[in-house]
Order: C-alpha cells, then sequence, then structure tokens
C-alpha cells in the first residue's frame, strides 16, 4: 500500500511451501546478515497482479512529509513570535 500516491498493488497468486528437506533450495533463501537458522520457505507463483483506483485510498503522510510541507510556516510562525516580543520589549 503506498497511501502517500494513493496506490495498492494486489497480487494473486499460488503458494508453494518448501519442506525442511530441500536444503539446495532453502539455501537460496538464506540473508547472511540474519542468524537464524531457515527451516521452511515459501515461493509465490504470481498468477496476475492489478494497481487499484486511488478513489477510495485515503492519503496518510509520514511526520517527516508533514514537517517538510509545513516549513515554510513554522519559519514565518518563529519569525512573527520574535517580532512580537521585540515589540513587547519596547513598549
Amino acid at each position: 500500500m503506498d497511501y502517500v500516491n494513493r496506490a495498492r498493488l494486489k497480487i494473486l497468486g499460488h503458494m508453494e511451501e518448501i519442506p525442511a528437506s530441500d536444503v539446495e533450495t532453502l539455501s537460496k533463501l538464506e540473508d547472511n546478515t540474519y542468524r537464524a537458522t531457515i527451516e521452511r520457505g515459501f515461493l509465490i507463483h504470481v498468477s496476475a497482479f492489478d494497481w487499484n483506483c486511488p478513489q477510495h485510498i485515503t492519503p496518510r503522510y509520514t511526520e517527516e512529509d508533514i514537517e517538510k510541507a509545513i516549513s515554510h510556516i513554522t519559519a514565518e510562525n518563529e519569525q512573527l513570535k520574535k517580532q512580537l516580543a521585540d515589540l513587547n520589549s519596547e513598549a
């Protein structure tokens, strides 16, 4: 799900379980940076996929996205607070 771009990928496939006895295939699934022993795996044979219509996907944003979008407003707010403090100190 990509909330920012309002996109959703749907995948239709058939799963195949890789049993513990198939050591050769399981070794291909291993990640050298992860210490766990692979006991079994799954392969998904994709039959179809589709990108959904964005009409009913509500956009969602990260805190970083929002901060970037309102950074100019935040900067202006700080500047106005400083000006107000300066005016109050003169009075």
